[in-house]
């Protein structure tokens, strides 16, 4: 998490200043003006504005084709060992050079960042693949993944409050260029330390999860796999169905709101990059309060109505960010803004999270649970292509932003679409999509209640699930 932080917020700030500059374009508001010059200047043919979501586009997109492959490796191959241990030492060489951002090494650097990015998701796939193995006891992993979760945004919150210290301190607010080193340079250390630490004391040699299926290798089954449940889905379970329409784009909306919320807050607020690490850190303070919000609303309601009602939050906050977030000097109401974000983000991923544990079908857990995170990387590449192409062709940012508030609102028409949710919950407990019609109604049943306890308000993807 720190690594994605300072990669992020710090150096994400400086790379797209130093494109600004590149480009021959404004960075600072000229004297006796009141707003910063457009910026039609282009560097590599691109807008410097684009730098951020262009790599954010590329990536989504080269890891959703991969994902399905990654994830057959991961089950298996017997090799977990050696390709966590490769990919670790990957990502500590390549944050080395981001130590070094200047205005000679800027485009390099983000390049290099572009294939960080991948490695990064790649060796955090085979990190979680352990996960499982810690324990045989489901309340005993609950506890693990709760405190795993708890301890990635403690540090995430430590070290965003420490660099906002220090760079005051330093007298180096201002300076996004140096910033971004010493970020960079704390990351690397701790990454380097832990995940050394990690992958030659801690992981051990696994046993691939099961055989390769008879008529497919390991670089097909995983696309097999995924070909079969999207049938399956689609032909017997109605309100599953929607329910991972809705998270697809819903989690594209949510993991795309920091590259592109960077970009804005650089481009049209003017912030630096201390603004930018308190409105991040605003956004991680923000879920705790969400996640203990939608833990009461399950329990008054049930989560699917949570999930909804969070969906409706991240939808409308995105748009008012649109209206209201209009040019520089806006700090204050900036960080409302990300608060409510994070609020609705916490909010959101603990409903769907205690959703996805009640309407899988009975004995398909595990593969659906693979399918549930299929779904949710599929389209984290849309927003941010969106988002570049208007940017490309000179529309107003603030619609850039509205055109992510779409997505939410995506989601959110797939949850009432789902129906029912306790015959979905029904028609999971059986382990068939027998009645399909009743799942699909619009009715709700407001009656229907969860126990919230079962499911952990943490995020994480592994919760217990009891019907009331």
């Amino acid at each position: 998490s720190v690594s994605f932080i300072a990669s992020a917020v710090f150096v994400g700030t400086a790379l797209l200043n130093l494109a600004k500059e590149a480009a021959g374009c404004e960075t600072e508001i000229p004297e006796g003006e009141t707003s910063l010059p457009e910026c039609t200047g282009r560097i590599y043919g691109i807008r410097p504005s684009s730098i951020l979501t262009t790599y954010s586009t590329v990536v989504g997109i080269i890891s959703s084709a991969l994902l399905p492959l990654v994830g057959s490796f991961i089950d298996h191959s017997r090799y977990r060992l050696q390709a966590g241990t490769y990919t670790a030492l990957f990502v500590c060489v390549l944050l080395v050079p981001l130590i070094f951002v200047s205005e000679e090494t800027w485009f390099g650097l983000a390049i290099i960042l572009l294939i960080l990015a991948f490695a990064g998701w790649v060796h955090t796939s085979i990190a979680f693949a352990y996960l499982p193995e810690l324990t045989e006891d489901p309340d005993e992993l609950v506890k693990f993944t709760a405190s795993f979760t708890m301890i990635q945004y403690a540090t995430t919150v430590i070290f965003l409050v420490f660099m906002i210290f220090l760079l005051s301190v330093l007298g180096l607010s201002d300076d996004e260029i140096a910033a971004a080193r010493i970020a960079q340079s704390i990351s690397t250390v701790v990454t380097s330390i832990v995940f050394g630490w990690a992958w030659t004391k801690c992981f051990g040699e696994r046993p691939a999860f099961q055989a390769v299926p008879e008529g497919s290798t390991i670089w097909t089954a995983g696309f097999k796999k995924v070909c079969h449940s999207s049938i399956e889905i689609y032909r017997h379970y109605t309100a599953l169905k929607w329910f991972f329409v809705g998270i697809a784009f819903g989690e594209a909306a949510g993991q795309s709101l920091a590259t592109i919320a960077i970009t804005y807050l650089t481009d049209v607020l003017l912030f630096n990059s201390t603004e930018n690490g308190i409105a991040i850190l605003v956004m991680f303070i923000g879920t705790v309060p969400g996640a203990l919000l939608s833990k009461y609303c399950t329990n008054r309601l049930n989560p699917l109505w949570s999930a909804k009602i969070a969906v409706t939050i991240m939808t409308v906050n995105t748009a008012l960010a649109a209206v209201l977030l209009t040019g520089p000097g806006q700090q204050i109401r900036t960080y409302i803004i990300g608060g409510i974000w994070g609020v609705g983000t916490g909010w959101k991923y603990t409903a769907e999270r205690c959703i996805v544990c009640q309407v899988i079908p009975k004995g398909q857990d595990a593969e659906l649970m693979g399918y549930y995170l299929f779904c949710g990387q599929i389209l984290l590449w849309l927003p941010s292509l969106i988002f570049t192409i208007l940017n490309e062709n000179g529309v107003n940012m603030r619609i850039g932003i509205a055109s992510v508030g779409a997505f939410f609102l995506i989601a959110l028409v797939a949850y009432f679409i789902m129906g029912n949710y306790k015959e979905a919950m029904r028609v999971a407990a059986e382990g068939n999509g027998a009645d399909d019609d009743a799942a699909g109604s619009l009715s709700e049943a407001s009656d229907t209640k969860v126990n919230a306890s079962a499911c952990e308000e943490d995020g994480s993807t592994t919760c217990r699930a009891e019907n009331a």
